[in-house]
Formats: C-alpha cells, sequence, structure tokens
C-alpha cells in the first residue's frame, strides 16, 4: 500500500491505533517526504542529533506516552495534524526520587497510586496543550509524558538535534549519573568519559573566567 493510500484509510477506522518514530530518512518508507519538511526558521542549521534520527514520524489515533526522557538529543515536536497534551518535568532530584521508585515496581508511570507512591503525588508538572502547527522544545534528561487529545487520526514529527557536550556529560543530573553505572563496563564507556571530562573542563574553565571578569577591589 503506498503511504497517500494508508493514510487517508487510517482515520476511517476507529480502533486505538500508533505508529510510532517512523524515521523520515533515505532507506526508509518516508524516505520520500524529507523533501517535503523545510525546517525552522529560528534553527536554521540544527546540529546532527548523536542518538536520534533527524526527523521522526508518529502516526496516531488515542494514543499515550509514558513518561520518558530522551538520554542525549534535544527534540522539537511539532503537531502536524491534531493537538496532544505534554506533561513536563525537570531533570532534578526531586523527579527521580519520585518517579525511580514507581518504575522499579510497576514498571510504567500512569494511573499511580499516589497514597503507595507520596513523592509521585506532589511532583507538579508543567502542561502544554501543543496544537497544529505548533512546536515544542523538550531538553535533553527532562521527563515528559504524552497523550493525544480526543481520538481522532494525528501526525507528528519529532526534530532532533544534538544537546552541547558540557550538558549531555554533566554528573549532577540524576539521569546522567544512571547512564553512567549503566554503560561504564560497555564498550560506550570511553564516550561517557570524554563527555564527563569535558563537561567538567568546561565547567571548571567558566568559573576561571567568572573570576577573571569580576572587577577587584583596590
Amino acid at each position: 500500500m503506498l503511504l497517500h493510500d494508508f493514510l487517508d484509510e487510517v482515520p476511517n477506522h476507529g480502533d486505538y491505533f500508533v505508529l510510532p518514530a517512523c524515521p523520515i530518512e533515505p532507506g526508509s518508507p518516508m524516505a520520500q517526504l524529507e523533501a517535503d519538511i523545510g525546517g525552522y526558521r529560528f534553527l536554521p542549521s540544527p546540529k546532527r542529533a548523536l542518538l536520534y534520527t533527524p526527523y521522526r514520524a508518529f502516526i496516531y489515533r488515542d494514543s499515550y506516552t509514558d513518561w520518558h526522557f530522551h538520554s542525549t538529543d534535544e527534540t522539537l515536536m511539532t503537531q502536524v495534524i491534531g493537538d496532544k497534551e505534554v506533561l513536563i518535568l525537570p531533570p532534578d532530584n526531586a523527579s527521580w526520587q519520585a518517579l525511580l521508585p514507581v518504575i522499579r515496581e510497576n514498571g510504567y508511570l500512569f494511573d499511580v497510586d499516589a497514597r503507595k507512591f507520596p513523592q509521585f503525588g506532589q511532583l507538579q508538572p508543567l502542561r502544554a496543550v501543543v496544537e497544529e502547527g505548533d512546536a515544542l522544545y523538550i531538553p535533553v534528561f527532562w521527563w515528559h509524558a504524552v497523550e493525544s487529545i480526543g481520538a481522532d487520526f494525528g501526525i507528528t514529527v519529532a526534530s532532533t538535534f544534538m544537546t552541547p557536550l558540557h550538558i549531555n556529560g554533566d554528573l549532577r543530573f540524576p539521569a546522567m549519573r544512571k547512564l553512567f553505572q549503566t554503560y561504564v563496563r560497555t564498550r560506550y564507556a570511553p564516550l561517557l568519559l570524554g563527555a564527563i571530562a569535558y563537561s567538567l573542563g568546561y565547567r571548571a574553565l567558566r568559573r576561571c573566567l567568572s573570576v577573571l571578569d569580576t572587577p577587584q577591589r583596590a
């Protein structure tokens, strides 16, 4: 089936449907659509993402994506058809300590019993409604959950680009510490250690420059 025939057919079926993370790149079923993506005027030359493809399409009806974060790259979530509600939490210790126990016990983060997990019930996420034509910026390590509004057919295109290395390697983020613990004994260890060293050096240099720029009293 050709893609345009598929897209014409999907709205005629009322059942739940999700076709997630389809890359829009050479060699993929949606390769020809890459020429139709005009990019963003406010981001004319984004750096290529480390992990994700530059563009991914999400085709859905009545969808929900549970709480998660992106570990290497930043995202612009663009609504082409339909609207979505997005809840966002910062990548701090409070979010990590509230979410991780639930993940360990339940394996998911929806329909959580706040009496059993009181820290989860105390979280106050930011809320955004992303409508057709909107693009929502999601930084690296930021937790987010996404749900379509209504049961209508929709399309989202995620554009990803590389996060600065001094942020990716910053051990002050709980997610980065977890990644280090997970992959330190794998072939990815040199990359992790390099990112951490770069982040430490970057912060040390910034502190030195800040001291030099500070006016000294006589």
